[in-house]
């Protein structure tokens, strides 16, 4: 073994030496399995609640955004129908 080897071997002994005494309390247990059981998996319902908080703008801008482009899309229509019935062609 290696001095460095040495020095790791007397700085865990003396280590396990100053910790014998450290035991867990008595209620540590009880508390561990508290904490479990309140990490349970979330229902269905708080999963659709924070899904929805990105979902919902998400889908509102979605929708402004084809709002603005049905309204545009209505103005060229309209203007388009207004340059051609102003046209006649006739054949002979």
């Amino acid at each position: 073994m290696t001095d460095r080897d040495q020095d790791i071997e007397a700085r865990l002994t003396r280590l396990a030496r100053s910790t014998e005494a450290v035991v867990p309390s008595e209620w540590f247990t009880d508390r561990v399995m508290v904490a479990i059981d309140s990490k349970r998996e979330p229902e269905w319902n708080s999963t659709i609640v924070r899904m929805s908080r990105v979902a919902l703008p998400v889908a509102a801008l979605a929708a402004s955004i084809a709002l603005m482009w049905a309204v545009a899309s209505e103005h060229t229509w309209e203007e388009a129908l207004a340059v051609s019935s102003g046209q006649t062609e006739l054949e002979w």
